[in-house]
């Protein structure tokens, strides 16, 4: 885990606790993404603010909220694996 972005981590946990995020296992996960690796450029800083930030080809993060949601009512279990595929997109293309 990267010093740089350590308090930036914790901060944004707390800000998940603060919005109902309440599995334990899924905020220990959130901490454990270095999304500073996903970012480029002027927005590497902004990594851990709970926003979409764009990454390349014209793509987004998703706003760490909304993952933590999604993946918190997936319920998942020790030993599971969590792939998202092109969720977004999609929903973006289907409306």
């Amino acid at each position: 885990m990267s010093r740089q972005f350590q308090d930036a981590r914790n901060q944004l946990i707390d800000t998940l606790r603060s919005k109902g995020i309440v599995n334990e296992d899924v905020l220990h996960a959130m901490q454990q993404v270095p999304r500073e690796r996903f970012i480029s450029g002027p927005f590497k800083q902004r990594a851990y603010e709970d926003v979409a930030l764009p990454i390349d080809k014209h793509q987004t993060i998703s706003q760490p909220y909304t993952v933590a949601r999604m993946t918190e009512l997936l319920e998942p279990k020790p030993g599971d694996a969590i792939l998202e595929i092109l969720n977004c997109i999609i929903l973006q293309e289907h409306y």
